[in-house]
């Protein structure tokens, strides 16, 4: 491969949320430039054992595909596979890949696992229990959009919000894109909830425990081990919610179903963090400055700050930090919500790059 030409592609599908992207037309314009297309398909290894769940990437045109199988099948944490289709990615060069990466004492217990899941869910008694386990979500579903100021994530409004992003005329253009029926994701800011803060109450007073919990929202999975009594206890736990705010506060908040608010305020804060110093020079620039977090902005930063949600760094070294920056991460903190990457996950300070380092970077 020469400078500047694209080795591969590479996609996350599905998303925590059950977001499938339309593999198949990002397949059909890969593979016109031969190029091949990889997908992390972490939280979709279940797709290929029901008619009612979306077709696997490697269905779908995929090269290959990486799928994590602790997390929606019966193999033990960490327990992952790779899937590989097609010439595109030479079978020997990627063997040879994974030997540099491999440990020379693999686990034969998580191999074992991954086998016992692999025999589990390709049996009847397997096939039968993720239809049942399907049948759950979608009843989960139901019976959640019931219940006041609450919104449910659903094919529909996927398939409509893609449409108008795209500025389809119909459904066609968004066809390719689809939802895990077992990913069940329910919005409560029209309850005027955080989802941090409700994430934190379903844990402490219901026992119920999300496996994502964004500004708006909480995604919660439904697998083979799920019961009608998991369900029951979900549903519970959100009616109660509801009932005890809308007789504090009401309910009826104007909901934007697009979540463009958020994307706003987080996209301004990526785009005016300038890149003042090269992140090598600031990471590795000695010893650091600690100044409390107000007092940090117009410095250069010399960790990595990333609040989850959503995941993605506010700061990397070498940036400015700015105001609005630090307002962001005392809300995350303040919600609920955690720092990772950062020496003091409090944000209570940030290490920043001394001044008579940033004078002599010569990053451009």
């Amino acid at each position: 491969m020469r400078q500047g030409e694209v080795g591969a592609v590479m996609i996350v599908s599905p998303t925590y949320h059950g977001v499938v992207s339309d593999v198949a037309a990002i397949a059909q314009v890969c593979h016109a430039h031969g190029v091949p297309l990889i997908v992390d398909e972490a939280h979709g290894s279940h797709f290929a054992f029901s008619g009612r769940l979306p077709a696997a990437a490697l269905d779908r045109g995929a090269d290959v595909a990486i799928q994590s199988t602790h997390k929606t099948l019966g193999a033990l944490s960490q327990a992952s596979m790779l899937h590989l289709r097609g010439s595109l990615v030479p079978r020997p060069a990627l063997a040879s890949a994974l030997r540099l990466l491999h440990s020379s004492s693999p686990s034969a217990v998580l191999l074992a696992s991954l086998d016992a899941a692999r025999h589990q869910i390709m049996s009847t008694a397997g096939r039968t229990m993720l239809e049942a386990a399907i049948d759950l979500a979608l009843s989960a579903r139901l019976r959640l959009a019931a219940i006041p100021g609450i919104q449910v994530f659903t094919r529909d409004s996927l398939r409509s919000s893609s449409e108008a992003s795209r500025g389809a005329v119909d459904a066609e253009d968004a066809a390719g894109v689809d939802l895990d029926a077992m990913r069940v994701t329910v919005r409560v800011d029209g309850l005027r909830l955080h989802g941090l803060s409700t994430e934190a109450l379903l844990n402490q007073r219901y026992g119920v425990f999300p496996e994502l919990a964004t500004h708006k929202a909480l995604a919660f999975v439904v697998t083979i081990g799920t019961t009608q009594r998991d369900i029951d206890a979900l549903v519970s736990a959100f009616a109660d919610v509801s009932a005890r705010t809308v007789a504090l506060h009401g309910c009826g908040v104007d909901v934007d179903s697009s979540g463009d608010g958020d994307k706003r305020c987080w996209q301004d804060v990526w785009s005016a963090c300038e890149q003042v110093m090269a992140p090598r020079d600031a990471y590795m620039s000695a010893p650091p400055h600690v100044l409390p977090l107000a007092d940090a902005v117009g410095r250069i930063a010399c960790e990595v700050v990333c609040p989850y949600p959503p995941g993605i760094p506010v700061l990397v070294p070498g940036q400015r930090i700015t105001q609005h920056a630090v307002d962001l991460l005392r809300d995350v903190i303040c919600v609920g919500g955690y720092v990772s990457g950062c020496t003091d996950t409090s944000m209570s300070s940030l290490l920043v790059v001394r001044d008579e380092h940033v004078r002599t970077s010569n990053f451009s």
